[in-house]
């Protein structure tokens, strides 16, 4: 996490600057702390998305191997790359859905720093088109509440299905690769 601040910062036309720069400017404005500011939230939305994926993976593997157990044969690489592709790309699309709110709130907080500095930079503020904009020194928990009660529960799967298309390609294409380079480096254990 310590990159994401000043890569953000960046990527939106607010530093015209290098990445080192950037880091140095962080720290003397708001000393180490400020470089892991974000992380909380961000843990908070990994670690459940990996625990689901993984999860929701290896039920999908479970059903694969019974499958090729009752037909006594097993599959082709052609068709393991193909479940490779279906359970990262479902698995993953799982494991976004139901971390979503966490990741709304990340979002937001980002968006928060990006508006601070459009603010100071340019003196505008952002429109959020009715989304909440969530303070940065909120916690995790007060700011699903917050948009909970500002929004609904629609608020805090804003962004869902958008997001759920970009995990699912992402999800499919490194299972797949980590499934055939472990084909390709050991070819005796398959």
């Amino acid at each position: 996490t310590p990159y994401r601040k000043p890569t953000t910062k960046m990527s939106c036309g607010f530093s015209n600057t290098d990445i080192a720069n950037e880091f140095r400017e962080i720290v003397r404005r708001e000393g180490t702390r400020g470089l892991y500011k974000g992380l909380s939230p961000t843990l908070m939305r990994d670690v459940p998305f990996s625990a689901i994926y993984w999860t929701v993976l290896e039920q999908f593997r479970a059903m694969w191997r019974q499958q090729a157990d009752e037909t006594s044969h097993g599959f082709t690489p052609l068709q393991q790359f193909g479940q490779a592709l279906f359970n990262g790309s479902v698995s993953g699309m799982v494991a976004a859905a139901c971390t979503t709110p966490l990741d709304v709130v990340k979002t937001r907080r980002q968006t928060a720093l990006v508006e601070q500095y459009a603010t100071t930079a340019t003196g505008v503020s952002c429109d959020h088109q009715g989304a909440t904009a969530v303070a940065r020194s909120a916690g995790t928990f007060d700011s699903l509440r917050s948009i909970l009660l500002d929004e609904g529960f629609a608020g805090l799967w804003r962004g869902n299905v958008t997001r759920m298309i970009k995990v699912a390609p992402a999800c499919a294409i490194m299972l797949s690769s980590y499934e055939m380079g472990k084909r390709l480096l050991s070819p005796e254990d398959y």
